[in-house]
């Protein structure tokens, strides 16, 4: 008898992939696991709501694409 694997997501993170699945142009030729899923995930949030720019030092937001990203700690940005 072959045993079943069972995997268990919540819902909170199923509703993060599938939100970064219906944004692929976010994170398009990049793999998004890790730490940017979480910065994936609240990128699509902001384009889904309109926001195209984003206030932060978490460089990690560089990397996707449809978002403008500025530190407010450096003048002039």
């Amino acid at each position: 008898m072959t045993e079943a694997l069972v995997i268990c997501l919540t819902w909170p993170t199923l509703m993060a992939y599938l939100r970064i699945a219906t944004y692929r142009a976010l994170t398009e030729g990049m793999s998004t696991r890790d730490n940017l899923v979480p910065d994936a995930h609240l990128a699509a949030i902001l384009l889904e709501h309109g926001v195209s720019k984003l206030f932060t030092r978490d460089r990690d937001f560089l990397k996707l694409r449809g978002l403008k990203v500025e530190d407010p700690f450096v003048a002039g940005s």
